[in-house]
């Protein structure tokens, strides 16, 4: 018989949980920018802002993205 997995664990392999799959490619930017966006990258860790990182959750390896239009 063969393993039936549930689709929450399979989000949750795959995107480290199962209520959330946005992961963005490196290409993200870019992809606004084509869409006539104005994209600023922001980071909280090298700004020094630990504190935001801790209140909103946010991942300090990633960047956040400001699109403006």
């Amino acid at each position: 018989m063969k393993w039936i997995q549930h689709p929450l664990q399979k989000e949750k392999k795959l995107f480290g949980q199962f209520d959330h799959v946005r992961i963005y490619g490196q290409d993200y930017p870019k992809i606004l920018e084509n869409f006539g966006f104005k994209v600023t990258a922001y980071n909280p860790k090298q700004e020094g802002e630990d504190e935001k990182i801790a209140q909103f959750a946010i991942n300090p390896l990633e960047n956040i993205y400001m699109a403006i239009k």
